[in-house]
């Protein structure tokens, strides 16, 4: 695992060391944030991940991406997240050009599975990982979301 310089700016320059050492990329970059920093490849028959330098991203890339991966090169048949839905306990007030990824934690009080989103959602803020059990999926497209919207949601 590699962390930092997958992004576009003239200092991330891990997509062509991975080049020059001769690692076979399969990708560079996802839709999705955070996260969208990133590069993965092949060498000697073994997955290179770079991930962003952003904690908040290479954790979310980590968790949604890295991991079924590396499940499905270890041999296991279940390889993605066990997936639920939730229903936000407070609203969102950013559009979603791209997939988003929010941070949160799981209310089970009344019967009603909810997602408490926590702290700030940046790319660099590490925070919102704290007590963080779930990764609710805002789609492409979604404008702002009311509190009680439902998402699909990834245990993490």
């Amino acid at each position: 695992f590699l962390t930092g310089g997958v992004s576009a700016g003239d200092f991330d320059l891990t997509p062509a060391a991975m080049k020059k050492a001769e690692v076979s990329l399969l990708l560079r970059g996802v839709r999705m944030k955070p996260g969208m920093a990133c590069a993965y490849g092949m060498k000697a028959g073994k997955l290179v991940c770079a991930l962003s330098g952003n904690p908040a991203a290479s954790m979310t890339n980590l968790s949604i991406v890295a991991a079924p991966a590396i499940r499905k090169l270890c041999g296991k048949r279940e390889v993605l997240t066990k997936a639920i839905r939730v229903r936000l306990a407070e609203g969102f007030g950013k559009a979603s050009p791209q997939d988003r990824f929010l941070r949160g934690k799981l209310d089970l009080a009344d019967g009603t599975v909810r997602m408490h989103i926590t702290a700030a959602q940046g790319n660099v803020i590490l925070s919102s990982m704290i007590g963080s059990n779930v990764m609710a999926l805002v789609p492409a497209g979604t404008s702002p979301l009311a509190a009680g919207t439902e998402l699909m949601a990834y245990l993490i």
